[in-house]
């Protein structure tokens, strides 16, 4: 872009450039002005002579009262000019007429001149910019900033526009014309190879348009870059942090790669190891890795640097002879150490020599020292574990226990746990066994004296015989019934007082458990198992009165209510009163409900029979199936039709229990009484069908009422349900 400042004299008077009414500019502007929201501003400008004459045509001006042109009108001037210009033909060289607009070329000018000409001052957007800031019109004013902004960005100056934009962060123009400026920025940064600036730009743009695509791939480009510059460390930093893109992680390796190449040329053998070594299998880095050790511990060992020889030594491995190499300096270093009487260091080195009897007989008599030396610091635990290493080696088990013997007398008396610990890990060591036991019984002393009573009882439990834990553990039982009582946990109290045996009074602790839980089963109007309960304690206190109380509470409201209905007849409420006594065990006095109900049971199955409904009577009797009574009448022949038979031609019939049947797939009902059964398309039919001639086995013979026709039923099973048949009529 170019700018050009003009000075513009005119030739002649110029006309005024606004009506000087204000009504009829406003309309004007509202129709053919570039922005309407500057409306009011312009009229404004016209100024106070505006009044004159509302005919008259006058000059906006600006603050200082000098006449003013705005930018588009300029713009104005230059469109006319062109519009005449393209109008003039001519002559080409050969002397014919040109067409009209030939001569100047300025096909489309007023687009042309609208997007390459930009008049206007920066002055003229910050003038407005306040004029709408005095008014309190943020609006206008941000619109001005965002113009002024606009003409920077077309001028190229990216730091003014930012500058402008970014304190408008909450305008939606602003924030997008900002976000916008930056990104062509950062790609114009891009395509120059200005990498830096371009990943600082679109980073800062987050998730805008492809922003975060781009800084990943100039990242990428960086990498690229600094690697043919020969910067391989921080191209390396640049592909870490793109390493799931395209060949990043190979990149890193050749980086990497290099970098161990330069140190391993300038002798910094140590550096181009680690280096190296972190490739892994790359090319020719595992070798070039042992490479750079190897030399680097020769060179240590030439300067007399022996430590760090037998390091570097040790992690070259096995290339050429440095397991050799390494072997000596360690046996020098280890051998030394122990000359100087320093036991751990001595062990430190010798550990890492190939195994060997000479080895392992230097290890063991160095670890023995060293735990000796222990002994001595007072280090009586790390003592012990250093002789345990040794095992058999002379009496280095015999030291360890004496050390954790000893320890575990210490700790007795400050951390008993601890001690024991110790002495169980000692087995049958001296006293050990004894002294662990003791420490048990501490123990479980200290639980009982804070009213830890179960944890105590299993702490005296498990240590038998020892000292009096059996009458301590008897106490325990003792207290935690008591606390069993109190809770009115009865049967845990009932439990433990007869655990105690003849302990103190436990024996009337527990009638006295079990007397509070009969009392407790009543007031819960438990009266069955009250009852049970009372009986169990015989002549205990008031327990025979309790039984009656609680057999009365339990029995005499329904067995008084049975026998008022068995007189009056009604005997289906018999049977509801006394159904669910009559798998109960009855005390004596009330033993008579039971055949009670089984009297109210055969007399309810004989009216319902009578009624026609013997099938409605074969549940009842099947609930006192022991009766010899309800046996016979359950051998009527109504009920022993009940199951599925199939006669002689194939036709089966269905009788089941609830009075329904299915003969050759027709559903109905059946019932009978005698030898006679009936038939029919509703409950208890009263119309006989069919006779039974005989009951065998699993035959049954019947002869047709109406026909006279004889026909044999062979059993086929369980009937089948109505369902099943209805949507089977076939079986």
């Amino acid at each position: 872009m170019k700018t050009l400042k003009v000075r513009l004299t005119f030739t002649e008077p110029l006309l005024g450039t606004w009506p000087a009414n204000q009504n009829v500019a406003r309309e004007y502007i509202a129709s053919k002005g570039p922005d309407a929201a500057t409306i009011e501003d312009e009229v404004a400008a016209l100024g106070a002579d505006a009044a004159a004459d509302k005919a008259m045509t006058v000059f906006p001006r600006n603050e200082a009262g000098q006449p003013i042109l705005y930018d588009y009108q300029v713009k104005g001037f230059f469109k006319d000019s062109c519009g005449m210009l393209g109008r003039i033909g001519g002559k080409d060289e050969k002397g014919k007429k040109k067409a009209v607009n030939e001569s100047g070329k300025l096909t489309a000018y007023k687009k042309i001149i609208d997007g390459l000409m930009n008049v206007g001052t920066d002055s003229a957007y910050e003038q407005a910019a306040k004029r709408a800031e005095a008014i309190g019109d943020t609006q206008r004013a941000e619109k001005a900033i965002i113009a002024r902004a606009k003409l920077a960005i077309a001028g190229g100056d990216t730091d003014t526009a930012e500058a402008l934009l970014t304190p408008l962060a909450a305008n939606e123009e602003a924030r997008g014309t900002l976000r916008r400026m930056i990104y062509d920025v950062a790609k114009a940064a891009k395509e120059h190879l200005e990498y830096p600036t371009a990943i600082e730009r679109f980073g800062s743009l987050g998730d805008y348009e492809d922003a975060a695509a781009q800084k990943t791939d100039c990242i990428y480009l960086y990498g690229r870059q600094l690697m043919r510059e020969g910067q391989y460390q921080t191209a390396c930093d640049q592909f870490m942090l793109v390493s799931d893109t395209g060949d990043a992680i190979a990149l890193i390796r050749q980086c990497r790669y290099a970098l161990g190449l330069e140190k391993q040329q300038a002798g910094e053998y140590e550096a181009a190891a680690a280096l190296f070594e972190s490739l892994g299998v790359y090319e020719d880095a595992q070798t070039r890795g042992q490479l750079c050790r190897y030399t680097a511990g020769t060179n240590a060992l030439s300067a007399g640097e022996l430590e760090k020889a037998a390091e570097q030594l040790l992690a070259a491995g096995d290339y050429k002879d440095a397991p050799q190499k390494f072997a000596d300096v360690a046996t020098t270093l280890g051998n030394a150490a122990l000359e100087a009487g320093d036991n751990q260091t001595a062990i430190g080195w010798l550990e890492q020599l190939p195994e060997s009897e000479e080895t392992r007989a230097a290890i063991n008599h160095a670890v023995y020292a060293y735990a000796e030396q222990l002994v001595s610091d007072g280090q009586k635990e790390a003592a012990a574990i250093e002789f345990y290493s040794l095992g058999g080696y002379e009496d280095a088990m015999a030291r360890g226990n004496a050390l954790e013997y000893e320890l575990a007398m210490s700790e007795k008396a400050q951390d008993i746990h601890s001690a024991l610990d110790r002495l169980e890990a000692l087995g049958d060591y001296g006293d050990a066994a004894a002294q662990a036991d003791e420490c048990r019984y501490e123990i479980a002393k200290t639980a009982m004296n804070a009213g830890e009573l179960q944890d105590a009882l299993d702490a005296f439990e498990a240590l038998g015989d020892v000292q009096d834990a059996p009458e301590q553990a008897q106490r325990c039982r003792y207290l935690l019934a008591q606390q069993a009582m109190s809770a009115g946990e009865y049967d845990e109290a009932i439990a433990l007082y007869e655990a105690c045996g003849a302990y103190l009074d436990a024996e009337d602790g527990a009638m006295q458990a079990r007397y509070a839980k009969a009392a407790a089963l009543f007031d819960a109007q438990e009266y069955e198992a009250a009852a049970k309960a009372f009986a169990e304690l015989g002549s205990y206190e008031d327990a025979k009165q309790r039984v009656t109380d609680s057999e009365d509470a339990w029995l005499s409201a329904d067995y008084n209510s049975a026998r008022m209905d068995t007189e009056l007849g009604n005997y289906a409420a018999v049977i509801d009163e006394l159904a669910a006594y009559y798998e109960s065990e009855l005390p004596p006095r009330y033993a008579q409900m039971h055949d009670m109900y089984e009297s109210a049971c055969l007399a309810r199955a004989q009216e319902l029979t009578a009624l026609g409904k013997p099938l409605d009577a074969l549940p009842i009797l099947k609930r006192i199936e022991g009766n010899k009574t309800a046996k016979k009448r359950m051998e009527a022949y109504v009920y022993q039709l009940i199951g599925r038979w199939k006669d002689t031609r194939g036709t089966e019939y269905v009788f089941r229990e609830d009075g329904s049947c299915c003969i050759a797939g027709k559903e109905g009902y059946f019932g009978g009484s005698g030898y006679e059964i009936t038939v029919g398309d509703e409950p208890y039919p009263t119309k006989g069908e069919y006779s039974v001639v005989s009951v065998r086995g699993k035959t049954v013979t019947l002869r047709g009422l109406q026909s006279g026709r004889t026909i044999r039923l062979s059993y086929l099973g369980e009937p089948t349900d109505r369902e099943e048949s209805a949507d089977n009529p076939e079986n």
